[in-house]
């Protein structure tokens, strides 16, 4: 079995480390060390980090460096690149990021994937610019005006966001639509939108065995009336045999292939309801934004690493300074769908109690993940991250152009969002105790020049890439998700009525 992390010297170095900078605070740090902010600030793509306002200095940087050269996290990001097995559990590599380098040369246990990977994403301009121009229709010769994107987890959180972040390129026709939960409520709300015979319907599922997806598809088939499936529904999933079944025609079945798992696949054939609603040249700028992260990720130094950086402050937060939370507030009502699907990466891939070799960890791992958008957010769990008993570690991203007119709405946002920043780290040290906001509350400021396709797909490589040091360094396999799988599998007994084994409540 592995040794553990925790039991590494560096890590119990960095005890000493919290240890010290408890008696100081963010402020002081700020006030006596005028070169702070600018040291601490780091930009590539696109994004700006500013990492200033957390209770770190650089002896502590240093500290956490060495944990993860103890990690030997380099070895490990080459590994990943290289196509070896990091999936450990299942036996497999994740190269999802190859759909960001098309024209790589990469060679898999001797066969070259990138011609699929080339093929999949002409085979996807080719679909996405005919439904875009009409030229697709439907059974009875309508054009396509509304796509439903149907999948679970990553096959809907990853289009959803993209497509309403990047709305403002949005064209009038085809509107994208999403359905995921298995609610009858949110279908009919869905359906009473649409006609049969102008909607395209794209269900999503790796293995085409979700229930949820597969349920919905299932009724979907019904609305759309069998002669419309061959023509109306595409199916984005690994086994095309099962997508044949359901009626959907060779020409609309796109692959999967096995090394992209479901939270990392917004990059695949799953941004199919991404080049429907904006172009596949938005999606393959977002696929540009997300290789200028991958290239700096793999190439900066350590200390000037934007995902290296965020990890080792989130496994300060997490594991020095068991904060059990971390929290995203979005300064961009286009970035709203953020939060979920960093709740889904960050969760699913470091909710783990195990190290890669089964080994039970003895230290905390993933962090539970929320927040929401501002301004509203600050009217609602604000007040406890201000005054609350509890240290909330907070990312707060803004946009620094907008792509509207409202000169003084914009203005005023990014106000509040360097407000808050200012709040969280100078508090207010009031004599009335009611009054008094402690202050020296960690957070990160990230800007982005422009919500662009290109800073998008770089925010979100950087956060993959940032749960992936962490998975490292704690030694966790973050791409598989055996705890979603036991819930599913009860909920199919209790359905078909089979409760053996289940508590009598």
């Amino acid at each position: 079995m592995s040794e553990l992390i925790s039991s590494a010297p560096e890590w119990r170095a960095l005890a000493d480390h919290h240890q010290r900078l408890s008696a100081t605070t963010i402020a002081e740090l700020l006030a006596t060390d005028p070169g702070r902010a600018s040291r601490m600030t780091l930009a590539t793509g696109g994004v700006v980090l500013d990492y200033s306002r957390n209770l770190v200095d650089g002896a502590a940087l240093s500290a956490l460096h060495a944990l993860a050269q103890r990690a030997q996290l380099s070895d490990r990001v080459k590994d990943y690149f290289a196509g070896a097995g990091v999936n450990t559990s299942e036996d497999r590599p994740a190269l999802h990021w190859l759909y960001r380098d098309p024209k790589n040369e990469f060679s898999l246990d001797g066969t070259d994937p990138m011609p699929e990977v080339r093929g999949t994403l002409k085979r996807m301009g080719a679909f996405c610019s005919a439904v875009r121009a009409g030229t697709y229709r439907g059974a009875s010769g309508e054009r396509i005006a509304d796509v439903v994107n149907v999948g679970m987890g990553g096959s809907d959180a990853g289009p959803r966001l993209a497509t309403g972040a990047l709305s403002h390129l949005a064209s009038d026709v085809p509107r994208v639509h999403f359905l995921s939960n298995v609610d009858g409520h949110g279908l009919d709300a869905l359906l009473g939108q649409l006609h049969p015979a102008h909607t395209l319907c794209i269900i999503t599922s790796k293995s085409f065995t979700t229930p949820e997806t597969l349920r919905n598809a299932e009724t979907l088939k019904e609305w759309l009336g069998a002669e419309s499936i061959a023509r109306q529904m595409v199916a984005i999933t690994a086994d095309k045999d099962a997508a044949r079944a359901m009626g959907i025609a060779d020409a609309n079945i796109f692959p999967i292939p096995p090394w992209v798992g479901g939270r990392y696949s917004l990059w695949s054939a799953v941004g199919i309801a991404v080049g429907t609603a904006l172009g596949m040249e938005v999606f393959h700028e977002l696929l540009e934004g997300g290789k200028l992260m991958d290239d700096h990720f793999r190439s900066a130094p350590a200390g000037e690493n934007l995902p290296v950086t965020l990890a080792l402050l989130d496994i300060w937060h997490r594991n020095i300074c068991a904060y059990p939370t971390r929290a995203t507030v979005v300064y961009d009502d286009r970035l709203r769908d953020l939060v979920p699907w960093l709740q889904q990466l960050v969760m699913e891939s470091l909710g783990k109690s195990v190290t890669t070799d089964g080994t039970a960890v003895e230290y905390q791992t993933g962090p539970v993940v929320w927040g929401g958008t501002g301004t509203s957010a600050e009217h609602s769990f604000f007040q406890s991250l201000h005054q609350g008993t509890d240290t909330v570690p907070l990312d707060l991203i803004g946009v620094i152009a907008a792509d509207h007119d409202h000169a003084e709405h914009h203005r005023m946002l990014l106000a509040h969002l360097l407000g808050q920043a200012a709040a969280l780290t100078h508090g207010d040290q009031s004599e009335d105790p009611h009054r008094r906001v402690p202050g020296n509350r960690p957070c990160n400021v990230f800007l982005l020049d422009r919500l662009t396709p290109r800073c998008l797909g770089a925010l979100l490589a950087l956060q993959e890439h940032r749960v992936f040091v962490q998975a490292a360094i704690l030694d966790l396999n973050p791409f598989d998700q055996f705890g979603v799988e036991l819930g599913k599998r009860l909920a199919a007994d209790i359905e078909t009525g089979s409760l053996a084994g289940l508590d009598s409540s």
